[in-house]
């Protein structure tokens, strides 16, 4: 069995993006960095950025495929912009 339910942590952990998610909209969930990170799955590379963002405390939100994407650190997405988490990532696509 895989899945959030499966980690230690289930129950306790208010992170909103989950290594062990797997279902439906997954790839549509937001991230603030205000907001908590998986502590289970430290060496990811995605939660290495979130960390490396929050440090950096960028403003925006970003879903993990924003957070795969090999390009530079910066904001992620303004939530009052029309612009989509796929514009941010090819916007980056194409300065890298």
């Amino acid at each position: 069995m895989t899945g959030p339910e499966t980690c230690p942590r289930f129950g306790s952990c208010s992170a909103p993006l989950c290594p062990l998610e797997t279902g439906k909209g997954v790839e549509l969930t937001q991230w603030y960095t205000d907001e908590d990170i998986c502590n289970e799955h430290p060496n990811l590379d995605w939660v290495k950025r979130q960390r490396r963002l929050k440090k950096l405390k960028k403003t925006g939100y970003f879903t993990i495929g924003m957070l795969v994407v090999e390009a530079r650190i910066s904001n992620g997405v303004d939530p009052d912009s029309e612009e989509t988490p796929e514009d941010w990532i090819q916007k980056r696509l194409r300065s890298a």
